[in-house]
């Protein structure tokens, strides 16, 4: 026991030694607290009685709010580890809840153990007719753990407490009124000189007690033997269930619910009748710790050692082994949450239909050699149609060597994600400030650059990455351009609602003239025209707008007339989401928004309605391969053949990918001050106080008319499916070119300025718009066709993921009776078994009747590989 400052016997209740906090949920800011604090709390407690006890009638949250104190001056955290690293115990405590002890009784019995300075005050949980004390003992000294144990237990053993004050970072409440025992409330304070932790009769009493517990231990450890384990019959894979239960239960806590009372190093055996504690738990011969008894009435006291499901055997189950096992078995869970019985019964098939396989795999080698030969599988993956690789020309020079080197520093990803997010950010930026009119003659066609599109690959393909490529751009212009545009709106608007204020204050005084004449009309015009001056607030433009609701989306697009950006790191969960029967509705409002021209009306009950002219919405984001195949499906069937998934293909891309390499290059900083001034100078188009109306000088438009006639026999002459497709492509064609054009044309603007963009697009817009036409069309053709070629390997994708459950081999009959979706039908089942004979993964063997007549049977062996 180690030795500690002595705390002066005339001043130890000043001593600020006691940690206390003011909840059960604090965790920081604890206080100090003396003696003195504490007599002053006993005779005064805080009520509360305002809370009333639950349906088990505990005082939950009475305790919740309850001050509380710690037997340590560690102040700073009530942690075990922390409080144990201390090592600083102030004062013992004991919880005296036998109910059969009045507060004399308490006095008494501390006294005959030489404790004359003492607190004593009732808990929360007090009644009338059962009475529960709180019994406080302040110490000459600070002691360490060890020594701090020593006493508390010797006290707890004194007064018959409860152990649990006995743990180091135990919190006790402070004295407090409950609906309980607001009508019994007693305290006791007896202040003399502080317990003597070394010389006193209690602190010798203390060491005799731990010298015999520790003595009384080691004699009952030499005595018990091990009791000899239960003879469970367990086949590979299975789990005992007596280690689980003893692997994943405390002592502390199994005892305690038996209704053992723990003493110091030892617990009392709820039957004892001497009150001695009589049983120890050992660990010399088990990690998980040994229960050993001297308890004469302990069944379990009979010269062994015994385990914790031995314990649980005996109390839950009056030692019926095979009950206790079977309860357990359906109790405890594995790690995947299956029953320990199920799991058992899983492996013991699993270990039968091992043995099978074995036995039925000598037969099939028994065969000739020819036949038994196992090559390695193909793969069962889709077909894709060829797509036309990126050619870095089908960018604008302003753009190009900025998305070929952003795409290489990916580690060399594609550049087709980062050049489609570039193009969609540009059309999304310049939004409604620009409109092309692809007819000569026809003023009625006029189109907003919206484009929607993704990124179709694996995850391992750094789609999203590749997808900020554009955004960053935007980013930059937003920071750089439009924040400085809104900020300098902003100032305005305040500047003329200072000077329409003070207008409106004179217009009211004219008002009020008007009436007072008796000029009923002219007050009512005057105050017509004050609400005429006041200004409207400016609208603050934010293009990239993240993961949001249709009606979320709304209210941002009140403040951006010209447009935005929709970015969905997952696209498929957005189309998803709008085949929800609740927010089919959503759906219109994206096909206006990619229209770019149409108004919008949203209802609200709860605020104001949201009244939009115009809805002009792009879309960008990633999709992998496999979700396309559900949404493809939905347009297959008609259930979403609106256009709505034709518009999000027009610029979704679906290269060929052969891996990451590893890149580590600087990057162009040129190329990429380029790209963003051009940007910020697309940024600037959204101040011009009418919309640009962009058309193609006459080569162009004699290009388009020869281009669009033919893309219109195309359409006349194509299936259904790609009927919805090309008749989207006069649109994007000309966007395209209309984006094309304005990347020139603010790309040659100085830096910082204001661009001044001629009106006439030349050929060669168009034609690199035509080029990409071509180039997407490969790609849009490669997905739709992904859905055709995934529905004609499904059967045999569900017959190999079954092959287990059929292995080593089985027949068509058996197939047949297996009923499972997808190879319900007869032409599936043959789809998906020729399909695994042709890529390996199953052998055709036909075996002659064993008895010479009769049909042959035409066996169907799996794989090894694919067995189990």
């Amino acid at each position: 026991m180690q030795n500690s400052p002595t705390v002066a016997k005339n001043n130890y209740c000043d001593s600020k030694i006691i940690t206390t906090g003011s909840n059960h949920s604090q965790t920081s800011g604890f206080a100090l607290a003396s003696f003195n604090d504490l007599e002053q709390a006993i005779k005064n407690p805080v009520d509360l009685s305002q809370y009333q006890p639950d349906a088990n009638q505990k005082l939950r949250q009475a305790k919740a709010n309850c001050p509380w104190f710690l037997p340590s001056d560690i102040g700073r955290s009530k942690l075990k580890s922390d409080i144990e690293s201390h090592s600083n115990y102030t004062l013992l405590v004991a919880d005296i809840d036998d109910g059969n002890s009045d507060i004399r009784d308490v006095e008494s019995d501390l006294e005959l153990n030489g404790i004359n300075t003492y607190y004593i005050y009732s808990t929360v949980s007090c009644k009338p007719d059962d009475k529960r004390w709180r019994v406080i003992v302040p110490i000459a000294n600070a002691v360490d753990l060890d020594h701090w144990q020593a006493l508390q237990t010797a006290l707890v053993v004194a007064l018959d407490g409860d152990d649990c004050t006995s743990r180091s970072q135990q919190i006790s409440y402070m004295p407090a009124l409950s609906v309980l025992n607001r009508d019994c409330y007693q305290f006791a304070i007896e202040k003399g000189d502080p317990l003597d932790v070394f010389d006193s009769y209690f602190a010798q009493q203390a060491v005799l007690l731990d010298q015999e517990q520790r003595r009384e231990n080691l004699e009952q450890e030499a005595k018990a033997k091990v009791a000899k384990p239960k003879n469970i019959s367990l086949t590979a894979g299975q789990i005992s269930p007596i280690d689980v239960f003893n692997s994943s239960n405390e002592w502390n806590e199994l005892l305690a619910s038996y209704g053992f009372k723990k003493r110091g190093k030892k617990w009392l055996h709820p039957s004892s009748k001497s009150g001695v504690a009589g049983v120890s738990i050992s660990y010399r011969d088990c990690l998980y710790g040994r229960y050993v008894s001297g308890h004469t009435s302990d069944p379990l006291s009979d010269g062994f050692s015994h385990d914790k499901f031995d314990l649980y055997c005996h109390f839950e189950h009056s030692g019926n082994t095979g009950e206790a096992l079977k309860t357990l078995g359906e109790d405890l869970r594995n790690v995947d949450g299956v029953s320990i019985t199920k799991h058992n019964q899983r492996a013991h098939s699993q270990k039968i239909n091992d043995q099978n396989i074995k036995a039925a795999n000598q037969e099939f080698n028994s065969l000739n050699d020819e036949e038994t030969e196992w090559a390695t599988p193909v793969e069962l993956v889709s077909k894709l149609n060829p797509v036309a690789s990126f050619d870095d020309e089908l960018l604008p020079k302003q753009l190009r060597n900025y998305v070929v080197d952003y795409s290489y520093r990916m580690d060399k990803a594609p550049v087709d994600f980062a050049a489609i997010s570039c193009v969609i950010c540009a059309g999304a930026l310049i939004g409604g400030s620009a409109e092309i009119q692809p007819k000569r003659l026809d003023t009625g066609w006029r189109i907003v650059p919206t484009m929607w599109g993704g990124a179709v690959g694996q995850p391992s393909t750094k789609k999203t990455p590749s997808l900020n490529c554009g955004r960053k751009l935007i980013e930059h212009a937003q920071k750089n351009v439009i924040d400085k545009l809104n900020a300098e709106k902003m100032d305005l608007f305040e500047l003329e609602v200072q000077l329409a204020e003070d207008e409106i204050d004179q217009a009211k005084l004219k008002a009020k003239e008007a009436l007072e004449n008796g000029d009923k009309q002219q007050a009512l015009k005057i105050q017509r025209e004050a609400k005429q001056i006041q200004p409207k607030p400016p609208k603050i433009r934010k293009v990239v707008i993240n993961d949001s609701t249709s009606e979320a989306l709304a209210i941002r697009l009140e403040q951006n007339p010209l447009g935005a950006l929709m970015f969905r790191d997952e696209l498929s969960s957005w189309l998803a989401n709008m085949e929800r029967a609740d927010r089919q509705h959503e759906r219109g409002f994206y096909l206006e928004g990619f229209n770019g021209s149409g108004s919008y009306s949203q209802e609200r009950v709860t605020r104001k309605n949201v009244e939009l002219e115009r809805v002009v919405i792009s879309v960008l984001g990633g999709i992998q391969p496999a979700k396309l195949t559900p949404l493809l499906a939905g347009k297959s069937s008609g259930t979403g053949d609106d256009g709505l998934l034709e518009r999000i293909m027009q610029l979704m891309v679906y290269p060929d990918f052969s891996g990451m390499q590893y890149v580590d290059k600087a990057p162009d900083v040129l190329a990429e001050m380029t790209a963003k001034s051009t940007f910020d100078a697309l940024a600037y188009l959204g101040e011009l106080d009418e919309p640009l109306i962009c058309k193609f000088a006459d080569d162009a438009q004699d290009l388009w008319e020869s281009w669009a006639k033919h893309l219109v026999h195309r359409k006349n002459t194509s299936t259904p499916e790609w009927q919805s497709m090309i008749g989207k492509y006069d649109a994007l064609c000309a966007k395209l070119s209309l984006v094309f054009h304005l990347i020139g044309e603010c790309g040659a603007t100085l830096v910082g300025s204001k661009p001044e963009p001629n009106t006439v697009i030349d050929i060669e817009h168009l034609e690199r718009a035509i080029k990409w036409m071509g180039y997407l069309e490969s790609h849009a053709s490669r997905i739709m066709t992904y859905f055709d070629a995934e529905q004609s390997l499904a059967p045999a994708k569900t017959l190999l993921d079954r092959l287990p459950q059929v292995s080593p081999y089985f027949t068509r009959h058996v197939l047949s009776q297996k009923d499972w979706k997808g190879l319900a039908a007869k032409d599936s089942r043959e789809e998906a078994i020729a399909e695994l004979v042709g890529r390996g993964y199953l052998k055709e063997v036909t075996k002659p009747p064993a008895s010479g007549k009769g049909r042959p049977t035409v066996q169907f062996w799996v794989h090894p590989d694919y067995q189990s």
